[in-house]
C-alpha cells in the first residue's frame, strides 16, 4: 500500500479521535435476523429430472404435431451438413483464442458459484 500523504494522515488522525462506531441499539442484529434463510441449492437429480421431463414433453409435442422419424432424420442430415460447412471456420486460430478468452471470462465471473455446482 502506498504511504499516505500528509493531508490524508491528518484526516486519519482527526477521524481516529471520533468514536470508532455508533451504537445502533441492536438494529443490525435485528436486520440480520429478519433476513430470509438461504435457499437450498438445486441438486443434480432434480435438475436431471426437470431436463428429462422437458425433453419428453418436447418429443410428445413434436409427435402430436405429426413429426415423423423420417422428418427427424432429414433434419439431422441438414444439421450435420451445416456443421460440416461451418467447422473449418471454427478451427480458425482467432476463433479458438476468442472462445478460450470467453470461456475463461465466464469461469472467472462465476467462480463463486462453483461451490453449488453438482458433484458427479
Amino acid at each position: 500500500m502506498n504511504p499516505l500523504p500528509d493531508d490524508d494522515q491528518r484526516l486519519k488522525e482527526l477521524l481516529a479521535r471520533v468514536s470508532p462506531s455508533l451504537s445502533d441499539n441492536g438494529f443490525s442484529a435485528r436486520v440480520v435476523a429478519a433476513l430470509p434463510a438461504k435457499a437450498a441449492a438445486q441438486t443434480f437429480p432434480t435438475r436431471f429430472a426437470v431436463c428429462f421431463i422437458g425433453a419428453l414433453a418436447g418429443l410428445a409435442l413434436a409427435w402430436n404435431k405429426g413429426v415423423t422419424p423420417d422428418a427427424l432424420e432429414l433434419a439431422a442430415d441438414q444439421l450435420r451438413g451445416s456443421f460440416t460447412r461451418v467447422s473449418p471456420r471454427l478451427m480458425d486460430p482467432a476463433v479458438l483464442v476468442a472462445f478460450a478468452i470467453a470461456s475463461l471470462s465466464l469461469l472467472y465471473a462465476f467462480k463463486g458459484d462453483q461451490r453449488n455446482a453438482p458433484k458427479y
